[in-house]
């Protein structure tokens, strides 16, 4: 494994390349992104990803050669989204724009966030493509569970206006979506004792809770 090891700087993350893996460390963050196929490839004699219609499946051939194309059940019932980044490139683009203003007192940090995203995507066309937004938005989602989104309005990380984007697609497209606003509230905000949190988990949990008293 380590012989083929690949590792790189860009910026203050230290990039590691292993074959099923990439380790990205920065700071006292690590961050491992797994590569699905060749982590059940070591229990399959082979893994074939096949594109049918719309729709992607995994197919994995057990040690005895038969196929077995259910690994899963894959569906989601529902969503619960903290600040999330519906949109890469929006927020690439968001971060670029920012990257040579000196660091507000919030933290933000505009050129970790540029690097970030070059790390973890080849190119903006990659970014486009990984765009939830673009994605319902195009029609191409195949599924549409309600979802909960947390916003707090003095996000530098991830603007408001992402977020709000992304709620107008998946109501646009006929998802149904509950929006919560924190107007004093900056991104991570949950992981802080305060008013805003104890509401935020609060309106989770009675989220989660009508969801499941449907199914």
């Amino acid at each position: 494994m380590r012989s083929l090891r690949q590792q790189k700087q860009v910026g203050s993350q230290t990039i590691i390349q292993e074959p099923g893996r990439t380790i990205i460390r920065d700071g006292n963050r690590i961050i491992i992104q797994h590569n699905d196929a060749d982590r059940f490839r070591r229990n399959s004699r082979d893994v074939q990803v096949q594109r049918r219609g719309a729709h992607t499946e995994t197919v994995f051939v057990r040690p005895d050669g038969s196929l077995d194309p259910t690994a899963g059940d894959a569906s989601v019932a529902f969503v619960v989204a903290l600040y999330p980044v519906a949109d890469p490139l929006a927020r690439y683009r968001y971060a670029l724009s920012r990257e040579d203003e000196p660091p507000p007192p919030s933290g933000f940090d505009a050129k970790r966030l540029v690097a970030s995203h070059r790390a973890f995507f080849a190119d903006e066309e990659a970014m486009a493509a990984a765009s939830v937004t673009r994605i319902v938005s195009s029609g191409e989602a195949t599924a549409l569970p309600p979802i909960w989104v947390a916003q707090p309005d003095q996000d530098d990380n991830v603007p408001a206006a992402i977020t709000v984007a992304f709620v107008k697609a998946y109501q646009g497209a006929g998802g149904a979506v509950e929006h919560a606003h924190f107007p004093g509230a900056r991104h991570s905000f949950v992981q802080q004792a305060s008013p805003d949190t104890d509401r935020c988990v609060a309106l989770v949990r009675d989220f989660i809770g009508r969801q499941l008293g449907r199914s």
